[in-house]
């Protein structure tokens, strides 16, 4: 169950580019020594809210539990420069952020999209993460879009060449495949019949900019500048 509940601290650090990110804070403060759990949402383009009030919980066992807007999404500053939609520039943006913290070694939750960028900040800074938890997501994604075809032939031989035909023909946007992503969603995104309030408040809020640029169009349709990204063999 999702928690309302404010943060103990909201800060805006300025990034290097002069651009602002948003991070909440809750539980003691990082120079008390608390284990701290950096959480890493998906999108992207989405705002921490519906990772965040999921795990507030953790701090009544003691953690220090941090989130954060990633550039261009929530409350953080949304830049509209789509070179800067970019996993590089995303691990370079975590990196700031544990640095002008002050963090210690981490423990590191990514969702979703943040398995690939926590995958790729832990290859290239393992010092500031003391364990990580990949949820939800893939190291390899050419292999994950050769999975993705079956998800869609599930909805039945019809549906699925609709798909097939609206992709190459460029009209995702019909009402008919719309409503085969709706169904899709709901069996493969968030399962629960009414999605918490939370997940809708990300939702509601989402900037499409970064997420087309990285991913695609949508969930099942991988075309942008992540689509050949693998990091099994560095593994």
């Amino acid at each position: 169950e999702c928690v309302m509940r404010a943060a103990d601290e909201t800060s805006f650090l300025t990034l290097r580019s002069g651009h602002r990110i948003c991070v909440d804070r809750y539980g003691p403060p990082v120079s008390l020594g608390a284990e701290v759990v950096l959480l890493v949402n998906g999108g992207p383009g989405l705002s921490c809210d519906y990772l965040r009030d999921a795990h507030i919980p953790l701090v009544d066992h003691g953690f220090t539990l941090i989130a954060y807007d990633q550039l261009g999404c929530g409350r953080s500053d949304r830049p509209t420069d789509d070179s800067l939609w970019t996993l590089e520039r995303y691990v370079d943006e975590l990196a700031q952020l544990c640095a002008q913290l002050d963090l210690p070694p981490v423990q590191l939750l990514g969702h979703s999209w943040g398995t690939w960028l926590g995958t790729e900040f832990c290859l290239r800074h393992p010092h500031k993460v003391k364990s990580y938890i990949a949820a939800d997501g893939a190291c390899d994604i050419p292999h994950l879009v050769q999975d993705l075809p079956g998800l869609g032939a599930a909805l039945g031989t019809e549906t699925a060449s609709m798909m097939i035909r609206r992709e190459a023909e460029g009209t995702i946007a019909h009402p008919e495949y719309q409503a085969a992503i709706t169904l899709l969603n709901y069996r493969h995104v968030c399962r629960l019949e009414r999605w918490p309030e939370s997940l809708q408040r990300s939702l509601a809020d989402w900037n499409m900019g970064p997420y087309v640029t990285m991913q695609g169009p949508n969930e099942f349709t991988y075309t942008g500048n992540m689509k050949d990204w693998n990091r099994l063999p560095a593994m």
